[in-house]
């Protein structure tokens, strides 16, 4: 295997000249180059996860093909370690994460066939890296979650069901957990609520969505009190209550439509500065609006 240093320096060198007013393509040369000058041993633990933080930077960037390569490096890496008993422990969570966001590249990209073995093989390092860090309980939540797109996308709705209705239990105890950041799973269980909704109404379930919908509109207010809402929780908002909206609409009650779509533009209009992404929301908004009578 090309060692980690030159595999490192290849890439780090591409964000740096197809990037140059970034700031992290720096941060990662000079985080390379402390490495380099410390001796520390290739495919150590902080390597590890600076060839990660590259992996993340290509895959948020959308350069799909170096996000997938260097995950795929890491897994092989990770493979070695998991051999190691002594090393396996402070690795297997890295080995999860890995494998996360590579099933992560492969959903983004519906490519569901490549993406199921992957989070499956996630699931099994986050599981076994729970009982030495609880960050994994909420990853593996996550991973949950993920189970339940996935599995809807590929039409198996019991299952998917099954998934989601665990990650919305699952999301609630880990709100008791102290170490964890609330307003983070407030998120998750936001779109895991309003994904269950949209899995009910698409199956004609119309009393269950609207349940799940509303259920999501407690946990917001809920979380307003405490504190804990954040532009992303304002963003999965304003998705709910534009499917609160359709269904309204479907039914041909357009005045009870016109009010949600209204409350998620209310969203959208609070993110305008913030969050760029927010306007396509908007426009399937004022889109669905138009159509009204």
């Amino acid at each position: 295997m090309e060692t980690m240093e030159r595999f490192l320096a290849g890439y780090i060198q591409e964000i740096i000249r197809n990037y140059p007013q970034d700031r992290d393509g720096q941060r990662f040369q000079q985080e390379y180059f402390q490495y380099i000058s410390s001796g520390e041993l290739s495919f150590s633990y902080r390597w590890c996860i600076l060839t990660y933080n590259v992996g993340m930077f290509f895959k948020v960037n959308r350069r799909r093909d170096y996000a997938e390569q260097v995950f795929k490096y890491l897994i092989d890496v990770y493979d070695r370690k998991l051999h190691d008993q002594t090393e396996c422990a402070q690795y297997i969570g890295l080995a999860g994460e890995a494998y996360d966001s590579l099933a992560s590249l492969y959903y983004d990209e519906k490519d569901m066939i490549k993406a199921l073995p992957m989070l499956t093989m996630a699931m099994e390092c986050y599981k076994e890296a729970m009982p030495k860090n609880k960050k994994y309980m909420l990853k593996g939540t996550e991973i949950g979650y993920g189970f339940g797109l996935i599995l809807q996308e590929i039409g198996n709705y019991i299952e998917a069901e099954k998934a989601m209705k665990n990650a919305v239990l699952n999301f609630r105890n880990c709100m008791n957990v102290p170490e964890f950041d609330r307003s983070q799973i407030v998120v998750g269980l936001l779109k895991v609520l309003n994904s269950l909704g949209t899995l009910y109404y698409n199956q004609k379930k119309v009393s269950e969505a609207w349940s799940c919908h509303n259920e999501a509109v407690g946990v917001y207010a809920e979380a307003q009190k405490a504190g804990l809402v954040t532009d992303m929780a304002m963003s999965v908002m304003a998705d709910v209550y534009c499917n609160m909206g359709n269904e309204y609409a479907d039914f041909g009650d357009s005045a009870s439509a016109r009010m949600y779509y209204n409350a998620a533009l209310s969203f959208c209009d609070a993110l305008e500065n913030k969050m760029p992404s927010i306007s396509q929301s908007r426009r399937a908004i004022e889109r669905n609006m138009a159509t009204l009578r």
